[in-house]
């Protein structure tokens, strides 16, 4: 009887040691998430108040990680044993957990979801401004940032979004109203034609998978490479005329400020005389006007103090050093630009402090309020006026 009893108690023990791997097995969402390959050098991973690190290959992601990518720089993730995504450049991707699963969420930028061959195919949650989205299936790309908020392209397998079916050579646009609601708009015959340039690639790079898998045929992507190379430089044709428009911009707002910077001071003050030329001019009296000149000091009786040296001794004179309108009057020399300029890179997760010198595409701007970059091209320096301020 004993042994009998050992037998059974054995016998339950396995069973509750093997019952995760069997809801792992069934379950389309990943047990476990690793990095398996970086492209690029503008990536960060970062967890809670830690500091933000490069990712590296078979880095173990847990609960909590966002992973930020930059300029240049794609970032592969290996969901369980076969599973991956991309990530693209300027994009991040944040991980929670449900139960013991990890769930993936794409909160910006573009990714391409690759199940294989499995049937059940993968799941990805992502967030068009306050709703939350499921995709399922079994290679998909999530687009953001275009027209629309976000284009999901069904590039095999039968999949679903929100549980709305979307079949291989599909896609939906998530239309958004006022960041509350949605609604969707499907496509079922894609047009490679009007294709973002991040689907276009992926389509290439699987291009044998999915002819074999037939989302489309050989004949339909022997113009793939013709029209990515159109593609691309319709991208950075708009890329350099939108730099060329912010360089004319601060050119314009630079002769503004030349036009209108003050020349010296003819008029007398009251009570007093203006030596122009003179290193030593005294005004002496109750003088309360601001003239041009170094720094600005006031003393006991309402007079100002021009000059180099502050006049607090209550005298009431003002003395000026005579060293910015001395001489013919010629407008003040612009301050050099500050030693602690910073380049401007745009990855997402970059952090910004109010009051920063940031460096782009040959201008200054400064930072008017504290913020992180999240990717979106609309936050550039000169792009975004609530955000930056330029210097020249």
């Amino acid at each position: 009887m004993y042994k009998k009893c050992k037998w059974l108690t054995a016998v339950v023990i396995i069973c509750i040691a093997l019952s995760p791997l069997a809801a792992y097995g069934s379950n389309p969402s990943a047990r476990t998430i690793t990095v398996f390959r970086v492209e690029g050098d503008n990536a960060l991973i970062s967890r809670g108040d830690a500091r933000s690190t490069a990712p590296r290959e078979n880095q173990r992601i847990s609960e909590g990680h966002i992973l930020s990518t930059g300029a240049d720089t794609t970032v592969h993730l290996q969901m369980d044993r076969d599973s991956l995504l991309q990530m693209d450049a300027h994009s991040q991707v944040a991980v929670s957990s449900s139960g013991n699963r990890l769930a993936l969420s794409l909160q910006s930028g573009n990714a391409l979801v690759n199940a294989g061959r499995q049937q059940s195919g993968q799941t990805l949650e992502t967030r068009v401004g306050n709703v939350g989205l499921t995709v399922r299936g079994t290679m998909f790309t999530l687009v953001t940032g275009g027209e629309e908020d976000l284009f999901i392209v069904m590039l095999s397998g039968a999949g679903e979004v929100n549980g709305t079916p979307l079949p291989a050579g599909a896609r939906l646009s998530v239309l958004d109203d006022n960041y509350t609601s949605h609604t969707f708009d499907i496509e079922f015959e894609l047009d490679l034609e009007t294709l973002d340039l991040f689907t276009l690639a992926s389509i290439l790079e699987h291009k044998d998978y999915l002819i074999e898998a037939g989302t489309f045929t050989a004949d339909e992507l022997s113009a793939l490479p013709e029209i990515i190379e159109k593609r691309t430089y319709e991208v950075s044709l708009a890329i350099e005329t939108a730099e060329a428009e912010e360089g004319l911009a601060a050119e314009e707002e630079t002769e503004q400020i030349i036009i209108h910077v003050p020349g010296p001071d003819t008029t007398t003050p009251p009570g007093g005389e203006l030596g122009i030329g003179d290193n030593n001019t005294n005004n002496s009296g109750n003088n309360n006007n601001n003239n041009n000149s170094g720094g600005n000091g006031s003393d006991g009786s309402g007079s100002i103090s021009n000059g180099g040296s502050d006049g607090n001794d209550g005298s009431g004179d003002g003395s000026d050093s005579g060293d910015s309108n001395s001489g013919g009057g010629q407008p003040p020399t612009p301050p050099s630009p500050p030693d602690n300029i910073r380049d401007f890179i745009g990855y997402v997760g970059e952090e910004f402090e109010i009051g920063e010198i940031v460096r782009h595409n040959g201008n200054l701007y400064e930072v008017l309020q504290s913020f992180t970059f999240n990717g979106d091209p609309n936050w550039y320096p000169g792009i975004a006026p609530s955000l930056w301020k330029l210097l020249g």
